[in-house]
């Protein structure tokens, strides 16, 4: 069974060797011997870490369908040359579609690299925030092409 890659209520997990130090009276880990500021700053992280893991999982599933959708069929309009014949609502629809897509995502990204650094953040949160920073570059890519063709056109 592999490991939650969240942090168990209440917990407060040494940023370096992960272990438990609630009812430490020191602001030492007695584990791998790191000294921190305070219990009540760690604590927090680690319940804000999970909370961005927890967001950034509740929407990768949608925002890769849609943003898959979206581009397949920016991608078939242009190569059938379709947009003209479709109704507006549906092209405005797909058009709109990636660029909030892309939006969600960097909100997201932006959360995810704002924690992942965070010395009082446990190892195997930092771990897990660096996995999803690929995934939300790659979904926040065609928002940057669109930006970037938008730009092209007007200079």
């Amino acid at each position: 069974m592999s490991e939650s890659p969240y942090v168990e209520f209440g917990a407060i997990p040494c940023p370096e060797c992960e272990y438990d130090l609630r009812g430490q009276s020191t602001p030492c880990c007695p584990e791998c011997g790191l000294a921190f500021d305070s219990l009540e700053a760690m604590m927090l992280a680690s319940k804000r870490t999970n909370q961005v893991l927890r967001r950034v999982q509740r929407w990768r599933r949608p925002l890769d369908v849609l943003t898959l959708l979206s581009l397949s069929a920016v991608v078939y309009c242009y190569l059938t040359d379709t947009f003209g014949r479709l109704p507006p609502i549906v092209a405005i629809s797909i058009v709109l579609l990636c660029p909030i897509c892309g939006l969600l995502a960097l909100i997201l990204l932006i959360q995810v690299l704002r924690w992942r650094r965070n010395p009082l953040v446990p190892k195997r949160h930092r771990e897990r925030l660096n996995e999803s920073v690929y995934w939300l570059i790659i979904l926040i890519s065609p928002l940057a092409i669109i930006v970037f063709a938008i730009v092209l056109a007007n200079f």
